[in-house]
């Protein structure tokens, strides 16, 4: 447990939502507390809460309407519902909600400092868990990126060299022929563009023929090939 977790202790009955918040507070919590949970929702619209325990039966909206609720508006918030020992059903019901676990009463000092260390281990996984992924499709996204960098850069290269070994590379105006992979990207693969300002994109057919569109597929494939491999 991190020393100064902010903690929401929802309860109608002061004796209990004092007596629980004291306890948290003796092991290092900083406890807010509210006693229903249309108060509690209206804390957790100005600050927020990694941890949230709240009462399952409670007078206006009951426990299990505050998950849900704070479920939908504040999924990152480990919510822990405290239920008398008879109560079993709602407590299962509620961790089917999404709720992280929940709490018997009366409390067990070592119970609760067990269970609510758990639901914050649980919600610092599901964070980093969420922060891995995301930054993996970032990273795929780079890779795919990249690749298609190297195919457009790949056909620049290798189909005017094919050309040019065959002494048949173009000029216009004295220029050698280029592709600008950035109009490319944008345009599609199937729009080339040849000499300054596009002047003699029409020439496509007639520079890339069929005998050097294998010699560059086949150089490009092995291009890709080893650059996934990394």
């Amino acid at each position: 447990m991190d020393n100064g977790t902010r903690c929401l202790v929802v309860d109608d009955e002061p004796r209990i939502r004092s007596a629980l918040a004291r306890l948290l507070e003796v092991v290092g919590y900083q406890c807010t507390q509210a006693a229903s949970a249309e108060q509690a929702l209206e804390i957790l619209e100005r600050e927020a809460f990694p941890l949230l325990l709240s009462d399952i039966r409670m007078a206006g909206m009951d426990g299990v309407g505050l998950l849900r609720e704070v479920r939908r508006r504040w999924p990152d918030v480990a919510v822990l519902m405290l239920t008398a020992v008879a109560e079993v059903d709602p407590a299962v019901a509620c961790l089917q909600a999404g709720a992280f676990d929940y709490i018997p009463k009366p409390f067990q000092v070592d119970e609760v400092r067990a269970r609510v260390g758990q639901a914050l281990e649980k919600r610092r996984l599901i964070l980093e868990n969420r922060e891995y992924h995301q930054h993996l499709a970032e990273m795929v996204d780079q890779q795919a990126l990249r690749i298609e960098e190297l195919f457009l850069e790949g056909v620049q290269t290798l189909a005017h060299a094919y050309q040019a070994a065959l002494g048949r590379a173009p000029t216009f105006g004295g220029q050698t022929p280029w592709m600008d992979s950035a109009l490319l990207a944008e345009a599609g693969v199937e729009t080339v563009v040849f000499g300054p300002g596009g002047a003699g994109a029409h020439a496509a057919e007639e520079w890339v023929d069929l005998e050097s569109v294998f010699a560059v597929a086949a150089v490009l494939a092995q291009l890709v090939a080893e650059y996934c491999g990394r």
